[in-house]
């Protein structure tokens, strides 16, 4: 009995024994599982921080890199590098918080055949492509104490698609004396020796010279008795300074013409044929003259300043189909040394009197049809048998800049601006009063210009103006 009793016990302290061993190999494991756990924890959390710090910083660099292409699409302008287009580029990535950035600058000139850049037709198109080194929070437990971030954007300067519209009338001799062969056109403009009209357009080459072709595009157009396209848009500069070369002031025919104008030089009174009566070894040239307005009454052909004319032309310009080109900056620049009085299809009855053309009442604007909502909204009166030459013109700056949207910079030249009839209550003539009206109308700007030796910087100033609107 006591044997059993003996037998059992041992039994029972062994297995308690073996439980006690068991116990504790369990509680080793689980300490393990937990310390192994905790790693994996913290990996996973740290992973998940520095994942977080990558994405929101590759997001700043993304917004960086976006202000930093505007940046250098701004600086996209003749005579402006690459490396300094990097340079702004990389001045804007410090200015949003990116520490020692790295950003490369692409145009189509840097990389040509990339589609992304280099276009038909061509556009003013930069790639910023920028890199930047992001320190990480956990990860370096590991090693791995940074990572690089990039990011690319492109952005694109506007092309401007600008219309010189110029004056080409008599009047553009006018800066030589009575007398002098060169106030002739049909003498100064083969030597090229009409002034002021040849230093408008020294100074419209220099505004030339400040586009970025073959990004931006020029067109020429010219208004005397009508207006001709001299030049559609071109993104070819030497063609642009050919057609602008050849610009000559209006020829007309000799006198006497069955329409107007016309020539007058000394002549025989019985013939009429152009004789040096005074023998002086010169035929004077008198100026321009318009027989049919002698004999009528009527000077409908006699007009040779017709601004509307040459707005509708400039205007058609920016919607021709064949180059039309909605994505670019559409501008109109007309210059002209005197009021309008053309074309003749809007000269009535009651205009016949001096000013040729247009009524003499400063403070009326006529609209040709009851609907015009345009004109009759600015104090238009309907009034179809009073629509003049300066009410026509009047309506094609309003579809140049309200029906093309295109901005209008005009410049008056001389005297005659500023002296033509009727002159308004603040002492401005009909000249100035409609290049005011259409710069403003058109959001450009009005300049006045004494002589033509003014005109170069003005048109400086213009594309100084433009450059300025471009990277706003």
């Amino acid at each position: 009995m006591k044997n059993i009793f003996s037998r059992t016990l041992n039994k029972i302290q062994r297995r308690l024994r073996r439980g006690r061993k068991n116990e504790r190999l369990e509680r080793g494991q689980v300490l393990i599982i937990v310390t192994l756990s905790v790693i994996g924890l913290v990996a996973v959390v740290g992973l998940t921080v520095d994942t977080g710090l990558l994405y929101l910083n590759h997001g700043k660099l993304r917004r960086a890199v976006d202000a930093a292409a505007l940046a250098a699409s701004s600086q996209f302008r003749e005579g402006y590098s690459t490396a300094e287009m990097e340079k702004s580029a990389v001045e804007f990535l410090k200015l949003n918080g990116i520490n020692d950035p790295d950003a490369t600058v692409q145009t189509c000139a840097t990389n040509p055949g990339d589609p992304t850049v280099c276009t038909t037709p061509a556009r003013k198109l930069v790639r910023v492509h920028a890199t930047s080194v992001t320190r990480l929070a956990f990860l370096p437990v590991i090693g791995i104490r940074t990572a690089t971030i990039t990011a690319s954007a492109v952005s694109e300067a506007a092309s401007m698609d600008v219309v010189l519209v110029i004056d080409t009338s008599d009047s553009m001799t006018y800066d030589a004396p009575q007398g002098d062969p060169m106030r002739d056109p049909s003498q100064c403009n083969p030597v090229h020796n009409c002034h002021p009209f040849e230093e408008v357009k020294v100074a419209a080459k220099a505004f030339v010279d400040q586009m970025y072709f073959p990004y931006d595009r020029v067109a020429v157009v010219t208004f005397s008795d009508g207006a001709h396209v001299d030049l559609g848009f071109s993104d070819n500069k030497a063609d642009v300074i050919a057609a602008i070369n050849g610009l000559t002031v209006v020829n007309p025919d000799v006198c006497p013409t069955t329409s107007g104008p016309c020539r007058v030089y000394e002549r025989d009174p019985v013939t009429g044929v152009p004789t040096d009566l005074n023998h002086d070894g010169v035929i004077d040239y008198y100026g321009f003259d318009c027989p049919v307005y002698h004999e009528t009454g009527n000077p409908d052909t006699c007009g040779t300043t017709s601004i509307g004319k040459g707005l509708l032309f400039a205007g058609d310009e920016f919607a021709n189909p064949d180059t039309f080109r909605q994505e670019s900056l559409w501008v109109a620049i007309l210059l002209t040394d005197g009021a309008t009085n053309g074309p003749s299809y809007v000269c009535p009855n009651s205009t016949w009197t001096n000013p040729f053309c247009r009524d003499n009442h400063a403070n009326t604007r006529h609209c040709f049809t009851a609907d015009d909502t345009s004109c009759l909204a600015k104090g238009g009166v309907f009034d179809a048998n009073d629509y003049d030459t300066d009410d026509y013109a009047r309506d094609m700056a309003d579809f140049v800049s309200e029906d093309q949207h295109a901005l209008i910079f005009t410049i008056g030249l001389g005297q005659l601006v500023k002296n033509s009839i009727p002159i308004n209550a603040s002492g401005e003539g009909a000249g100035e009063q409609l290049l005011k009206y259409a710069a403003d109308t058109g959001g450009g700007k009005y300049y006045y210009a004494p002589g033509g030796n003014q005109l170069r910087d003005i048109f400086l100033d213009i594309a100084q103006n433009l450059a300025t609107r471009l990277t706003q």
